[in-house]
């Protein structure tokens, strides 16, 4: 249910309280698609360092998802750590290499100025 709201209220751009929403899911059950909701509500809200651990844990929990992959590597770009940003971004394309965002992203770094 806490997912849920969390997902509704960052839809409607309520983005500290979709967090705390999250955070409860979270305490309540730990799951890999609520870290990665979590995750994607701290980089919208530029809290790069906070999304991370979220990220590597959803990673660890949905092995075979692109997403948690994708998002650290949002995080890690949010902390001008470009290098770290692109092997996740290459992750992400390894378990799918399809998977849009990632490629975009890779490409966005591989062709700006350093």
């Amino acid at each position: 249910a806490h997912h849920n709201l969390g997902v509704c209220l960052a839809a409607q751009d309520q983005n500290e309280k979709a967090i705390l929403s999250y955070r409860r899911a979270l305490e309540l059950r730990d799951d890999g698609r609520t870290r990665i909701e979590l995750g994607k509500m701290y980089i919208l809200t530029s809290q790069w360092s906070a999304a991370i651990p979220h990220l590597k844990a959803a990673v660890q929990q949905l092995p075979d998802s692109p997403r948690p992959s994708f998002y650290w590597g949002e995080a890690l770009r949010g902390l001008h750590q470009p290098q770290e940003a692109r092997q996740q971004y290459r992750r992400a394309l390894k378990i799918n290499p399809r998977y849009t965002p990632a490629r975009q992203a890779l490409h966005h770094l591989d062709t700006s100025i350093p």
